[in-house]
């Protein structure tokens, strides 16, 4: 089977790096999903996946 992940350089992974984006995003979408972006200095792109809670 292959694996398919992304290595840790390559992920968002602490609440500064969200915060960072957080802070001035590019933003694009649908009503369904919200993509935030914001270049960065270190010459090769990072992912980072949130999801909200659903209070009932």
């Amino acid at each position: 089977m292959v694996k398919l992940a992304f290595p840790r350089e390559l992920r968002l992974l602490t609440p500064s790096h969200f915060t960072f984006v957080f802070q001035q995003p590019q933003r694009a979408g649908t009503p369904q999903i919200t993509i935030l972006g914001r270049l960065n200095s270190l010459g090769h792109p990072r992912i980072g996946l949130t999801a909200p809670t659903k209070t009932v």
